[in-house]
């Protein structure tokens, strides 16, 4: 009786090895052998030799890397005794659509991802870690938040 392969098995008698499949990549490379400088709209479809880095800042401002609420770090601090802070939510800031407004104490943002964080925040909180009502959000672990924390 002739053996049947299975997915589990370790040998495949159709595949190449891995020397000869790397021989047939290597035969079909034709190395880069001259460069050229281009404005980088005509680069379009042409292989780079070095890296292009930015020589400013993108975004030349920081933003939210997660979606939730941008606020001020010492006003977790505030925290209950089941470890959670209420706070009043002022505004929204979405990606393209900063807000443009003050945020003070006891005071926080809704941020989406990719945000303009307000200048007086210094710390994203995670949607997951929220709890929306009406025009407050309680952050449900007051604890364990550091400043800077999901800000680029």
């Amino acid at each position: 009786m002739a053996k049947t392969f299975s997915c589990q098995d370790d040998y495949d008698p159709g595949s190449l090895p891995v020397e000869e499949a790397a021989e047939r990549i290597m035969s079909e490379i034709t190395p880069v052998a001259e460069t050229e400088t281009l404005p980088l709209r005509e680069a379009l479809g042409r292989v780079l030799v070095q890296p292009v880095r930015s020589t400013i800042n993108v975004p030349g401002h920081t933003n939210s890397a997660m979606d939730g609420y941008a606020l001020r770090l010492e006003d977790l601090a505030a925290a209950g005794r089941d470890g959670a802070v209420e706070l009043k939510v002022v505004g929204r800031a979405l990606a393209g659509g900063p807000y443009a407004g003050a945020v003070g104490a006891g005071e926080c943002v809704r941020i989406m991802t990719g945000a303009v964080v307000p200048d007086s925040c210094d710390t994203v909180v995670i949607q997951e870690h929220t709890e929306a009502c009406d025009n407050a959000v309680r952050i449900l672990k007051s604890d364990g938040h550091r400043a800077g924390q999901n800000i680029r």
